[in-house]
């Protein structure tokens, strides 16, 4: 059995061989540098096109609004109509009309007629006029109206935009940071293979010397090789792992040369970002505190203030309508702003309508006030959630504390032990076999401490994301 352990481990390490060679030669062509979290930070925010994507969201709410304001734009216009049949003319009406619409729902109109012919109309004026007057709801227009609900509803998108921007850029900064700490997990289990190997090389050849000089039996070189080997293996598997974490972080990557770096093995991340984030405080009440500005939270405050603007305009069909329009008419432009008594030159109108069942009304007015409670319900729903999830991460990142710190006691501990292993066989009261199992025990301690503190850095970035906070870190 020892017999057939011997040949697999030799013939692993024959097939693993070239690829060594390669690694090795690879590490000496580039010569790595460091890339820090902020670094990371500062290369991603500043090229990352989502990041600009996402600013092209406010751009549309303002835009939004400038549509919205569109109806209340001021509007010039020139209208003629013109008949002429057997050298006859008919009718030529010719009219130039100012439009100013305004908040309340008055809209001021001002204009210019030249009209003549044999055949025009009998409630035409002939020749020149001018007019200046307004119409006006009475009702319906004054307490609300469709051109200022769509206004308002509007200059709401700003708010609603800079929250869905936050909700797109917290989850893109989530995936970079997350991807960056696992690169940086995968590095420092690769070089912590290497160390061992290093060390584990010097230790066979002492072994081989030891052998020569008939200090050691011959099976404690296989013993050491074996242990060389298995190190080595851990050690190429490892940096192949830490590669392919480099290409899967470097799609945040948008600046040319840190991509080529990156990719190519030629940037590490520095071992200090293990420990660059910190919770601000460790209180819940204070994490609890930061619900409130949740973007989905606010999301769906500025869909009940729209809702709102909704139910005011709703309430304007359970109103009748009254309509007045009133306009003063002169043939000369200067006595249209006089006040004369004596001349009676005016045109005026007045609309009246009154719903009898009022049944578009109401259905319309208790639809928008059921969407308004379920929304409302909605929103309660959130909040538990959201706090509850914060709630969670807090008790997460309190026991990954813990466990780092009860890595840190045994990893000392089985250090002594390893370290105790190697005094007794210098005296040679100990193995190489001993020491091997040590190591590995060791090693191994090493690797889940390391994987823990990952994961403490990794349970404080899914806090500060529940919290939609990542891009403040």
């Amino acid at each position: 059995m020892k017999r057939q352990l011997i040949f697999y481990g030799r013939f692993l390490w024959l097939l693993f061989l070239p690829l060594a060679f390669f690694i090795k030669s690879s590490a000496q062509r580039i010569a790595p540098q460091i890339l820090t979290f902020e670094q990371f930070k500062e290369v991603m925010r500043e090229y990352h096109p989502v990041l600009l994507q996402a600013n092209i969201l406010l751009d549309n709410a303002k835009q939004e609004i400038r549509i919205a304001r569109g109806p209340f734009d001021p509007t010039v216009g020139f209208q003629q109509k013109q008949k002429t049949f057997t050298g006859k003319e008919y009718y030529n009406y010719r009219n130039a009309e100012v439009t100013v619409p305004t908040w309340l729902g008055l809209d001021l109109s001002a204009g210019y007629e030249n009209n003549g012919g044999l055949f025009t109309n009998d409630e035409v004026t002939l020749g020149e006029s001018y007019y200046i007057g307004g119409s006006v709801s009475l009702t319906k227009g004054l307490y609300m109206n469709e051109r200022r609900a769509a206004l308002q509803q509007a200059k709401l998108l700003i708010t609603s935009s800079e929250q869905e921007r936050q909700l797109v850029m917290n989850d893109l900064f989530y995936d970079a940071y997350a991807g960056y700490y696992k690169w940086l997990n995968e590095y420092l289990k690769y070089r912590t293979y290497g160390e061992i190997y290093v060390l584990n090389q010097n230790r066979y050849e002492l072994v081989k010397n030891s052998w020569r000089l008939g200090d050691a039996p011959a099976i404690d070189t296989t013993e050491a090789l074996s242990q060389l080997q298995q190190f080595e293996l851990f050690r190429n598997e490892s940096y192949i792992k830490w590669i392919e974490e480099g290409i899967k972080l470097s799609k945040h990557i948008w600046d040319s040369s840190t991509y080529a770096q990156l990719v190519n093995g030629a940037l590490i991340p520095d071992s200090a970002s293990m420990a660059s984030l910190q919770l601000a405080d460790s209180s819940r009440a204070f994490w609890l505190a930061q619900t409130v500005a949740h973007p989905d939270l606010l999301l769906n405050d500025v869909k009940q203030q729209a809702l709102a603007i909704k139910q005011k305009l709703n309430i304007q069909d359970l109103l009748p309508s009254l309509s007045l329009s009133a306009f003063k008419l002169q043939h000369n432009f200067g006595d249209v702003f006089t006040f004369d008594n004596t001349t009676n030159n005016n045109r005026y109108g007045v609309g009246i309508g009154v719903p009898l069942r009022l049944s578009k009304g109401r259905g319309n007015y208790q639809l928008t006030k059921n969407q308004l409670l379920s929304t409302q319900l909605e929103r309660d729903f959130k909040q538990r959630k959201i706090e509850n999830q914060v709630l969670f991460q807090l008790n997460e990142i309190s026991i990954t504390r813990t466990q780092l710190r009860m890595f840190d006691d045994f990893l000392l501990n089985i250090t002594k032990l390893y370290q105790a292993e190697n005094t007794k066989y210098e005296l040679g009261s100990s193995t190489i076999f001993l020491i091997n199992s040590r190591e590995n025990k060791l090693l191994d301690i090493k690797i889940k401490r390391l994987e823990n503190a990952v994961n403490y850095q990794l349970s404080i970035l899914k806090l500060y994301y529940e919290l939609v906070q990542v891009g403040n870190l």
